[in-house]
């Protein structure tokens, strides 16, 4: 008998909220500031906080190989590697096509050596124009053909080192 008068002071319990919820109105139920609209909102938030992040590992990513490009630039300025070492650097570190920001002109395909030697010496002038005179810039510059054209000429291609 007692589990009896449980069981039915629950169920009454039960219809009285069903009765309460029944009374109110739609709009209460899915209007502003309701459950869905709350769920909503956290899935945007949480949607945002993701691409968030993911710009975060992007911008990263781009320090990165700004920053690498930097060391390799100045290792060839110092003469401490050649132009086709510098190439393969920077063609290993936008071996993701992805990576490739550059929208002046497309990013050289993996086997054109003479492609990345050329933007190592354009990254190389823009780079140190910033802080060097014209006439160190054009010096270097003239530097870095010199030694293009002498692959050119005694290979007749540019092979990158892997």
């Amino acid at each position: 008998m007692n589990l009896i008068n449980r069981m039915l002071g629950n169920f009454l319990l039960l219809t009285a909220l069903l009765v309460t919820c029944a009374s109110l109105s739609v709009d209460w139920l899915l209007g502003p500031g309701a459950w869905t609209n709350s769920l909503s909102d956290c899935i945007a938030l949480i949607e945002a906080q993701y691409k968030g992040e993911q710009l975060t590992r992007e911008s990263r990513s781009v320090i990165e190989r700004l920053q690498l490009k930097m060391k390799v630039v100045e290792a060839l300025k110092r003469g401490e590697i050649t132009l086709l070492d510098a190439a393969a650097c920077f063609c290993a570190l936008h071996e993701d096509p992805r990576s490739w920001c550059n929208t002046d002109h497309p990013r050289p395909e993996r086997d054109d050596g003479e492609g990345w030697c050329r933007e190592v010496i354009n990254w190389t002038e823009r780079y140190m124009s910033g802080d060097y005179s014209p006439d160190q810039v054009a010096a270097l510059r003239r530097r870095l053909e010199a030694e293009l054209q002498e692959q050119l000429e005694c290979d007749g291609d540019v092979t990158l080192p892997q």
